[in-house]
Formats: structure tokens, sequence, C-alpha cells
């Protein structure tokens, strides 16, 4: 049964849930907002659950809770009908999906797509703005990892957001097993997805040895990836920022397709140029920002 304890980590996790769920609503900019929250009925989602029902009514958001199936494993019927209990209990609307993904490659990433799709839409349904999911600075470390394995640049490595509209993600400076021990300690129960144990698929490697290498050397391992992540996300976005104005300021506003005119990049599409920008000093130019504008050029002519 939920309880109602007041324990210095739950006070201090409220804290921090509270302050990245009330920053995403100001940014979002709607009264009363609606939150879907996607529950798993693991530690993780569960916690989530208990936190966000305790700040509903200070935050002034309208909570309700949705369980997808992914209908890989025989226990997942269960599962559903274990957060179906436990949404009911808390006296939160709730909603459920079954998927039929069905065997092959690529089960992971196709499950992911087709759950935040199935989120999506009961979010409409219930007229939820926000989609809260329960990711941990564990599961964030581990999705850096993944990405600098991959050849990441700093997008990559920026990995995931608090607030990325509809997503929030208002965990993200606690690790897995601090969500874990506050769902015990707020008397929570919860399911384990044994799919988590799986070694065949690269993050559970990743969680359960390469992880438990770097924390020998630091135990705050998550904490180092999580301002890691955030610094190369301040990161992005100013570069980001700086390349748009760049681009801005090329941009020929008032040609009209002079062929002959090679002062310039061109963009022609089937019928007719689709617009011109200036080169002029662009090599002095740090390369981050040039591979940037160029970019921002090349999106506009459709590329």
């Amino acid at each position: 049964m939920f309880v109602m304890s007041r324990h210095s980590s739950i006070a201090q996790a409220l804290g921090a849930v509270g302050r990245a769920t009330e920053q995403a609503m100001g940014q979002l900019g709607t009264d009363k907002p609606g939150i879907l929250l996607g529950c798993s009925g693991g530690a993780d989602s569960m916690a989530l659950l208990g936190l966000l029902t305790r700040l509903q009514r200070s935050l002034g958001f309208e909570l309700c809770v949705a369980h997808i199936d992914h209908g890989l494993r025989e226990e997942s019927r269960a599962e559903a009908s274990f957060v179906a209990a436990q949404a009911a209990e808390m006296k939160v609307p709730f909603a459920s999906s079954r998927l039929e993904l069905g065997k092959g490659s690529g089960i992971p990433a196709r499950a992911r797509e087709a759950r935040r799709m199935a989120l999506r839409q009961h979010a409409d349904d219930f007229g939820a703005q926000m989609i809260a999911l329960a990711h941990s600075s564990t599961d964030q470390a581990e999705t850096m990892l993944m990405h600098l394995t991959r050849g990441a640049g700093l997008e990559g490595m920026a990995a995931m957001a608090t607030w990325e509209e509809p997503w929030l993600r208002p965990m993200l400076n606690l690790s897995r097993t601090q969500i874990r021990e506050l769902a015990q300690r707020m008397g929570l129960p919860f399911v384990d997805d044994p799919s988590n144990r799986d070694a065949r698929h690269p993050r559970v490697r990743i969680r359960h040895k390469v992880l438990t290498e770097l924390r020998a050397l630091n135990p705050r391992v998550e904490s180092a990836f999580l301002s890691a992540s955030r610094q190369a996300g301040d990161a992005e976005e100013a570069l980001g920022l700086w390349a748009r104005r760049e681009e801005k300021s090329r941009r020929d506003r008032d040609f009209l397709g002079e062929k002959n005119d090679l002062s310039g990049a061109v963009f022609t599409g089937l019928s007719e140029p689709l617009g011109r920008w200036s080169w002029k000093k662009i090599h002095l130019l740090p390369l981050a920002i040039r591979l940037r504008v160029l970019r921002e050029v090349c999106g506009q002519g459709g590329v």
C-alpha cells in the first residue's frame, strides 16, 4: 500500500521532480496542463507515479497513467493489470494498449518507437500536453555510452533532455538505485522485467559490465555522465543558435532567382531556385559553425 513516509530522500526527490516539472510547465505555457505518465510497473515508473501524485495538487496539473504492453512476454498481461490496480488505488485515470510487434531483429528500437506512438495517442485521448517518463541518471549514462560507441557528436553526448516537448523526464537527477529505494520507502510495489537482464541487448551489457567497471573508478559515475551530458547539451544549443543567426544574416531575402549570379550558394527545386546564401568570409568561422550553417541551408533546401 502507498504510504506517506517522511524520509529525507523522498523530500529531496519531491523537490527535484517538482522543480523539473514546474520548469517544463512554465515553458509549455499552459494553465493546469495534463501529464500522462508512461508506467511499466517497474520500480522507476512506480516511484514517479508516487511522486507525481503527491505533487499534482501543489503544482496544479492533472495526472493520468498509461501502460503499454509490448506483447513480447507471457507476464505482460498481468503487468498491465497490476498497473491498472495501482492507478485505481491512487484514483488516477488509467488506459492501456497492447502492441503486436512480432519477433525479429531490432526489437528494442521497434518497441521504443511503437511505445512512443501509443503514448502520444493516449495523451491525445486524455487531453494531456506532457508525457512523463521515468528515465534516471543511470539511463542517461547508458544512453551516452551507446551514442559515443556509435560515434556521436555533441547532440548524441547530450543524450536525453529533461524537457523535450511533449516528453518530460523529471528524475534524471536520480540514479536507478536511488529510485528503487524511493519506491520501497513509499511502500510502492513494483515488478521486475526480466528483459532488463538479457545480455543479448547492448544496453544491458553496458549496464552490467561497463558501468560496473566505471563505478569502481568513480562511485558517482552517473552524476559525472549527467553533468557531461548537460554541458554537451548547453554547447549544442549555443552553437545551434549561433549557426541559425549566421544563416539568417547570409540569406538573400530579395533573391529573385538570377541564375547567372554565382556569388553564393543557390538551391534549386524541380522548377525554380529556392534561395541564395552568401559564403563571403565563411572560412573565418569555426568549423562547428560552418557545418551547422550548411546543415541549416540544406534543410531549407529539402535535403
